[in-house]
């Protein structure tokens, strides 16, 4: 193998980083959710029910959130998308009539 295939078939830099970085979170998320959840188990039954349907409830919640948060923002991106779009073509047709010419038609007299 040339230096150069071997170079392109190995990972770069930045994916190493960016593999490390993932599994740097996943491996928070999962100590907390062991943390988190380790009192969970030590509660009766149905207290632990209760809570997990809690829990699931904020998950829920907070997931909506997110998804109004990014919708909004869809949505007055594309009003300004929109609004912008509308007034660029205006200015173009308003500059396709500065632009023509007048047509001028010689009317010929029967002198």
């Amino acid at each position: 193998m040339t230096e150069i295939q071997s170079q392109n078939s190995a990972p770069g830099r930045g994916e190493d980083l960016v593999d490390a970085a993932g599994a740097l979170g996943a491996s928070v998320a999962r100590l907390g959710m062991a943390a988190v959840s380790w009192p969970v188990y030590l509660l009766p039954p149905r207290a632990r029910s209760e809570a997990i349907d809690a829990t699931s409830d904020l998950f829920r919640a907070v997931g909506r959130l997110h998804l109004g948060v990014a919708r909004a923002a869809i949505r007055g991106l594309d009003i300004a998308a929109r609004e912008i779009n509308r007034v660029v073509n205006e200015q173009i047709e308003q500059d396709e009539l500065r632009s023509r010419p007048a047509t001028k038609v010689e009317i010929e007299t029967g002198n």
